[in-house]
């Protein structure tokens, strides 16, 4: 797998739309002529519901592929719920010395509202064993109207092998909601060709947070 690097990241927006707002599982491209499966899971601590995010992926080039959550869905005591579904095409200009890939997005698609976010993704890798993952990500919801910016900072630590853990902190700004944050901590395990697990605390919201993601 081409990946080595993972963080993840749940951003709540107008404090109801949950949604993946970084890279999360997505680092890197997915590599020409390949599918990607990426579900994510979402567990409060209460463990009086559930959520997913069922996202796939394709990629046409080394340098340009396509994201899509076909569906969001919860359960809970009150039944089931569907929060909607996104697309976001990406390109990757390509690397530097200390920036594994340097990737454009948008993000296209209903989240409880209807939702466009533009979204630049980065690696800042100095060492071999740290990575330090930074999005800028500025998103439009027609629900208020809102314009949201955000930004990602996530550094990465590899310990041993295949495990690596992770802090991430997410500062963001609305234009009418103001400042708001989320901070997630977890481990990342690398299973090569059989895929790669991650499983997290978001702190600021009680969930547990876990994806697998797998390249063929």
């Amino acid at each position: 797998m081409k990946r080595t690097i993972i963080v993840l990241s749940i951003l709540s927006i107008l404090g109801t739309v949950g949604f993946s707002a970084s890279f999360s599982a997505w680092v890197g491209m997915t590599g020409q002529g390949k599918f990607a499966l990426n579900p994510f899971i979402y567990l409060p601590t209460s463990f009086d519901s559930v959520s997913a995010d069922l996202v796939i992926g394709y990629g046409f080039t080394d340098n340009i592929d396509i994201l899509a959550n076909l569906s969001s869905i919860s359960l809970s005591g009150n039944g089931f719920n569907w929060s909607g579904a996104w697309i976001m095409p990406r390109y990757d200009f390509g690397k530097s010395d200390l920036l594994p890939y340097n990737i454009v997005a948008l993000q296209v698609g209903y989240i409880g509202s209807i939702l466009a976010s533009l979204q630049y993704h980065t690696l800042i890798k100095p060492v071999d064993i740290l990575g330090i993952e930074l999005n800028l990500i500025g998103t439009f919801i027609t629900s208020t109207p809102e314009l949201l910016i955000s930004i990602i900072i996530a550094p990465v630590l590899n310990i041993v092998g295949p495990l690596s853990i992770y802090f991430e902190f997410d500062p963001s700004f609305g234009l009418s909601t103001g400042f708001g944050y989320t901070i997630i901590g977890g481990i990342d395990i690398n299973l090569g060709n059989i895929g790669e697990i991650s499983i997290g605390y978001n702190i600021t919201s009680s969930t547990l947070v876990g994806w697998y993601f797998i390249t063929f």
